[in-house]
């Protein structure tokens, strides 16, 4: 996810604890998880800001917070979602360069 530097500063600031819930490794041996921090789910604010979008291929369908998240902020019209058109998710991208 690609995340908006000001929001991740007011979720996320220097110093705070966090649980870490690694569900897997990606190809590169990246941890593949969630961040929680005081009940919040850090990896769902993004999206429901408009700041991120679901990326399905890493997303299953039954993590609806996700995907409830980004209808929410697409429908409210928020942060990437502001003007249709205008946003571009990055695995779209690196498909159409191959």
């Amino acid at each position: 996810m690609l995340y908006d530097k000001p929001h991740h500063r007011t979720t996320a600031p220097r110093g705070a604890s966090f649980t870490l819930r690694q569900f897997d490794t990606d190809r590169y041996g990246r941890i593949v998880g969630e961040l929680i921090r005081d009940g919040l789910n850090l990896n769902v604010e993004p999206v429901r800001t408009g700041q991120a979008a679901v990326y399905p291929k890493y997303c299953p369908q039954t993590r609806s917070d996700y995907y409830e998240a980004e209808r929410e902020a697409r429908r409210d019209e928020l942060g990437i979602w502001s003007k249709p058109g205008e946003q571009q998710q990055p695995w779209a991208y690196r498909q159409s360069r191959r």
